[in-house]
């Protein structure tokens, strides 16, 4: 670990993204004494993804108490793309109102948590889908995750619920109008991760076709992707 802090942990592997008033002087005169010169570093190098072949994964839990089901599915990481598949899986996704959730927890009363997210970074964006219930539910679980996904493809979305998708991205980034810290970090991950900026994403989710956000899905849903039981 220390090695790693060593090496990594340096000023040219860093952003600093400051939101509120503050003047550039005023901002570098506090922070000059706290800065080593001699030890600016270099700039990481990504490693590239290598991604295996998909195949299913099962792990044994010594608990017994639950079972848990985690699928990830590689996606296109072009930014737009990406935005898009934001939106569907805002509908597919763990929200009480989403389908996963509906099929999950309503129509066959198996999960205790359910969980959907999207995650981009240098070399990689992906689909993270998650779920647990009770002991030895893990392939139900999985069924029922991938009959979610696979109708979803299928049939497609209402453009009333691709709208109320919409508004809920939106929202979101209205929120960070509020919330200084969130808009410091969000801008300074898109300066070490070239993601679009706050104002650009906002651009793009209002720029996006329905059938654009349902081939983004599509596509994701039947790419590559892992699935992991734990019973």
């Amino acid at each position: 670990m220390r090695d790693f802090y060593r090496r990594y942990f340096v000023n040219a592997n860093a952003v600093l993204s400051v939101v509120g008033d503050v003047d550039r002087r005023s901002l570098q005169r506090l922070l000059t004494p706290w800065l080593d010169r001699s030890k600016v570093g270099r700039r990481r190098r990504t490693s590239r993804i290598r991604p295996g072949r998909g195949r299913p994964s099962r792990l044994r839990s010594r608990s017994g108490g639950q079972s848990h089901v985690y699928r990830l599915q590689e996606i296109d990481r072009q930014p737009r793309n990406f935005l898009a598949v934001q939106v569907a899986l805002d509908l597919v996704g763990a929200d009480p109102d989403s389908h996963l959730f509906q099929a999950i927890r309503e129509e066959h009363g198996l999960g205790y948590d359910v969980a959907a997210d999207a995650e981009w970074g240098a070399g990689f964006a992906a689909i993270m889908l998650s779920a647990s219930a009770g002991p030895g539910e893990g392939r139900s679980l999985a069924k029922v995750l991938d009959d979610v996904l696979r109708v979803s493809a299928d049939e497609g979305f209402s453009t009333d619920d691709l709208q109320r998708a919409r508004l809920k991205r939106r929202y979101e980034h209205a929120l960070l109008a509020e919330r200084r810290l969130d808009r410091a970090i969000a801008r300074a991950e898109s300066a070490l991760t070239g993601f679009p900026s706050l104002e650009e994403t906002r651009a793009i989710l209002d720029d996006l076709g329905h059938d654009e956000i349902l081939r983004a899905w599509r596509k994701a849903v039947g790419g590559r992707g892992l699935v992991c039981l734990r019973d």
